[in-house]
């Protein structure tokens, strides 16, 4: 009997460390999920802010590019109410030169 108790007793002890080293692994991959999930989580935060930062910057471009085409425009306008027949035969000057050079790519 002796030797059969001594191999319930390392048959227990097998069993124990079994059961410690399924803990540990599964205490390592719980800790190791949410690491990854806040490292994800952060990440996402990151992208989020990023992506925030850019619409707004293309905003306040788009605004800027806005008020200049007004402002230019405005310019415009103003010329040909000063000028209205230098600004006419300017037009048509350049629809000429544009339809000189659609002409000319044509023939190639």
């Amino acid at each position: 009997m002796p030797a059969e108790s001594r191999l319930n007793h390392a048959a227990d002890n097998i069993s124990d460390a079994a059961e410690k080293a399924a803990d540990a692994v599964s205490s390592a991959a719980h800790h190791a999920s949410d690491k990854a999930e806040r490292s994800f989580n952060d990440a996402a935060r990151r992208i989020e802010k990023a992506v925030h930062e850019g619409l707004e910057a293309l905003r306040s471009r788009s605004g800027d590019v806005g008020e200049r085409f007004d402002v230019a425009q405005r310019v415009v306008a103003d010329q040909v109410k000063e000028r209205p027949w230098t600004s006419t035969l300017t037009a048509l000057g350049v629809g000429f030169l544009v339809g000189l050079l659609v002409a000319g790519s044509r023939n190639r």
